[in-house]
């Protein structure tokens, strides 16, 4: 069987089907917003397409179903604070019900058999998880050399794609041979992955959903390399402290202070005045090469790499620092999901 499903894949139709309906969804901007009422309307219009397509699939007893996001896993402590909510005229952001009114993941549920051979099946299936939000600055698609490009294709809704895809090989390679599936496949296509993972909490919280599955395959950006792994964010705190001359004036006006005596080589700093508030740098380096955390068995490994202008990056151990005129910055992991006051790192 699997090999016939193979062949499937293989043809061009079946391509050229991946990449229209891969171009056709990352043309809609899903990306986070504090006007949730946009990324409400976009959700909806990436869902209307992949139920179009699911809904061809001729598995027997499926159906698409769009389950809420219930603002009461704000208790959760795996709950992602709403920070893209907030803007200048509302800093404390949105509520949970006010940020989840009328938003929802899109699930494809697929029944398995009830008995095969006259023996009753185990309990158990298979669930599917990828999330149709992207990251910030969206940029619309486009195909050059069989190659599809744009916001979204890789992470992830080349994996949602990806997904749809599978299922319809299967489902027409059962069909042909008049087979169900032995057990349960649950397709969960998710919201706000981008910003902390919300909307896989919520359906993770989902106890009649649960019953359907006891594997989870989350599809992610992992170079085809599967990570036993547990659900969570890993959140750093900044710790910026000025050098002799200051943060670009942004510290009090101390006037010129003392080298330090390990350090004689460096030149006294001529004093610098004090910056008013408003003026205050909003950038003191950037985020340029980061590698995601995989937790294995409660041990993760990151690395983050941050420059100034000017300065040149360093990468510790345990902690990881930057230099640069002015600026000497440490980056300390925090192992929880969230810490309150805590906010997730942005370069």
């Amino acid at each position: 069987m699997i090999e016939r499903a193979l062949q499937r894949i293989r043809k061009d139709e079946f391509r050229k089907w991946l990449v229209e309906l891969l171009v056709e969804i990352c043309r809609i901007d899903t990306t986070p917003s504090p006007e949730v009422a946009r990324m409400r309307d976009a959700e909806a219009a990436v869902f209307d397409i992949l139920e179009r397509e699911l809904k061809r699939l001729p598995f027997r007893d499926a159906r698409c179903q769009r389950r809420p996001i219930d603002p009461a896993i704000a208790r959760h402590p795996a709950f992602s604070k709403l920070h893209f909510t907030k803007t200048p005229e509302r800093p404390g952001g949105l509520s949970p019900e006010e940020t989840y009114a009328e938003r929802g993941n899109l699930l494809y549920l697929v029944d398995g058999v009830r008995e095969v051979d006259g023996a009753e099946v185990s309990e158990g299936g298979l669930a599917l998880n990828a999330h149709i939000d992207v990251v910030a600055p969206f940029f619309p698609p486009r195909v050059e050399n069989g190659v599809v490009f744009g916001r979204g294709t890789c992470d992830d809704k080349g994996n949602v794609v990806a997904m749809i895809g599978a299922l319809r090989a299967v489902a027409e390679t059962l069909a042909d041979e008049g087979r169900t599936p032995r057990v349960p496949l649950t397709a969960m296509i998710v919201v706000e992955e981008e910003t902390g993972g919300n909307g896989s909490l919520s359906l993770a919280l989902d106890r009649k959903l649960r019953k359907r599955y006891d594997t989870l395959l989350v599809l992610e950006c992992c170079e085809n390399r599967i990570y036993p792994a547990n659900r969570g964010a890993v959140w750093y705190k900044f710790e910026v402290r000025a050098a002799e001359h200051g943060l670009n004036g942004c510290l009090p006006d101390r006037g010129t202070r003392k080298r330090r005596p390990s350090d004689p080589s460096r030149k006294p700093a001529p004093p610098v005045p004090s910056a008013p508030r408003a003026d205050l740098p909003r950038h003191l380096g950037s985020v340029r090469r980061t590698s995601q955390p995989h937790l294995r068995s409660g041990q993760f490994r990151s690395a983050i790499r941050l420059t100034s202008e000017g300065g040149r990056p360093e990468v510790g151990s345990g902690r990881d620092r930057f230099r640069g005129p002015g600026v000497r910055g440490t980056v300390r992991r925090q192992d929880s999901a969230n810490r309150p006051g805590d906010r997730p790192a942005e370069g």
